[in-house]
């Protein structure tokens, strides 16, 4: 696995040495835990944005990923380092991304914070899938309208309203005591209709 990783280290960190700052927009990149070690790998078509939201998410306490998030709240942002593991095209950032993920084993808990062994940005759903996955969407949207048309037909009517009214009042009236009374009694006789 080093002869790999030397022949695609264009910037790599070997020996001690830092990586070259980002200057390029598609590659594999890692998230890197200088306190313990591990490694997150990922991949991108422009990995300056990727590394603004990683950090944005990290920062707000939002990160998808757990396992970095509970690590990146114990150790600080300080203790990352964001690295650009390797240059690659687009069509090979899925091979490339898992060759990462398995030089530094960031699958298993104890070495890394990758869920998954990666390779996932150029995967396609089928039309199938699509149209299983906007199905609820439909459903909840259907479900707004058929409430929205309910609610337009529950306005309460103008005895409705006055009864409301009267209840209120005397709801008022049993709890201040200085309410004058007569009020009251002419409010009980009142006839709703």
């Amino acid at each position: 696995m080093r002869q790999i990783l030397r022949i695609f280290a264009g910037g790599l960190m070997i020996n001690g040495n830092k990586l070259r700052k980002i200057n390029m927009k598609t590659g594999i990149y890692g998230i890197h835990n200088v306190k313990n070690g591990k490694w997150h790998v990922g991949q991108s078509t422009n990995i300056p944005r990727r590394k603004t939201a990683h950090f944005s998410y990290l920062r707000a306490n939002k990160h998808h990923n757990q396992h970095l998030q509970l690590s990146y709240n114990k150790y600080g942002q300080s203790s990352f380092e964001f690295m650009i593991l390797e240059e690659a095209v687009e069509n090979m950032m899925d091979i490339r991304e898992r060759v990462w993920i398995n030089y530094y084993e960031s699958t298993n808990p104890a070495k890394g914070y990758n869920l998954d062994s990666g390779g996932n940005l150029n995967k396609h759903h089928s039309a199938e899938t699509r149209s299983k996955m906007g199905r609820p969407c439909t459903v909840w949207k259907r479900l707004k309208q058929s409430q929205t048309a309910i609610a337009a037909q529950r306005h309460p009517t103008k005895e409705t309203i006055k009864k409301l009214q009267i209840s209120q009042k005397l709801i008022y009236a049993k709890k201040h005591p200085f309410y004058p009374q007569d009020y009251c009694n002419s409010y009980k006789k009142a006839k709703f209709h």
